[in-house]
């Protein structure tokens, strides 16, 4: 599979894809198994913004002239605060001033996703295919925020939390591309989305610990799909299932239905009440509004 147009028009056998995913899945295993699966590195600067926007003794010039440093970095926070999305009236333009519109967190929660989305979830020649994966990690970053808001818990955790529990899929997805030439085989959609789903919840665990971020966030990687055997951080592990099929509303060609979400007992594990849920469930445009601002 060398271009986007190869992972639209599959043309495998049952049996060959199966054998095939055999075989990638025993590579994928023993790289992991051996430490020797290649991890995206955390850039410096949006590093270094996400720590200092948690200070709270943070000097906002400081934080400007940190983001000042990355010129692309820079453009992109000044044009997301200008937009609709986040009440941009009034054109800014200066960086001290998004940062006074934004407000530091949010500049940082900003610097840390744009640098997420064109250090980690890119890979040339399948843009379509890890741009969806993008979406719905944001989505998903963004529907946590709501749902610690209502919970009255750490919003910016319960955000990492959500941006991140999918952070496995590209690098799973990359290993898999590379692993191609060593077995002669050439990677079909369906058995890079099994693959993808079979490991990226351990691999998203190990990259976030490599990372240095939180404990939960790591652990919420690791247990989101079975957040009922999760042995520490259940709740925000909850929240951040949840926060994943809200934003599978968002998902263009599979989206979860509304009135079929709404039931999942999820919502009752941490104790959310119908009214919250809908609250949630009628946060679906905004959101929507939110990823468009944020695309780059």
């Amino acid at each position: 599979m060398t271009n986007s147009q190869t992972v639209a028009n599959p043309s495998r056998s049952q049996e060959y894809d199966a054998k095939a995913l055999e075989l990638f899945s025993e590579e994928i295993a023993d790289l992991i198994d051996r430490k020797a699966l290649k991890l995206p590195v955390l850039p410096e600067i949006p590093s270094r913004v996400l720590a200092m926007t948690t200070n709270p003794e943070m000097d906002i010039s400081e934080l400007s002239d940190l983001i000042h440093k990355d010129q692309a970095l820079a453009g992109h926070v000044l044009r997301i605060s200008n937009s609709a999305a986040y009440a941009g009236t009034r054109q800014i333009a200066s960086l001290t001033q998004a940062i006074a519109r934004l407000g530091a967190r949010l500049v940082g929660d900003i610097a840390f996703s744009i640098s997420l989305q064109s250090e980690v979830f890119h890979i040339k020649g399948f843009e379509k295919f890890v741009d969806r994966m993008w979406k719905q990690a944001l989505a998903a970053g963004l529907f946590g925020k709501e749902i610690a808001r209502i919970r009255r818990k750490n919003v910016e955790g319960q955000y990492l939390c959500g941006l991140l529990h999918a952070v496995g899929k590209p690098v799973i997805l990359q290993a898999a591309i590379q692993l191609q030439d060593s077995l002669q085989i050439q990677l079909d959609p369906e058995t890079a989305e099994i693959l993808i789903e079979e490991f990226h919840a351990s691999v998203g665990s190990i990259l976030t610990f490599a990372w240095g971020l939180p404990d939960q966030v790591s652990k919420a990687c690791l247990y989101y799909l079975c957040y009922e055997d999760a042995p520490t951080y259940k709740q925000e592990i909850t929240a951040t299932y949840i926060s994943s099929q809200l934003a599978g509303m968002l998902d263009p060609e599979y989206p979860i239905d509304r009135e079929e979400l709404a039931i999942d007992p999820a919502f009752q594990a941490i104790n959310l009440y119908p009214e919250d849920v809908e609250r949630l469930l009628d946060k679906k445009d905004e959101v929507q509004e939110k990823l468009i601002a944020m695309a780059i």
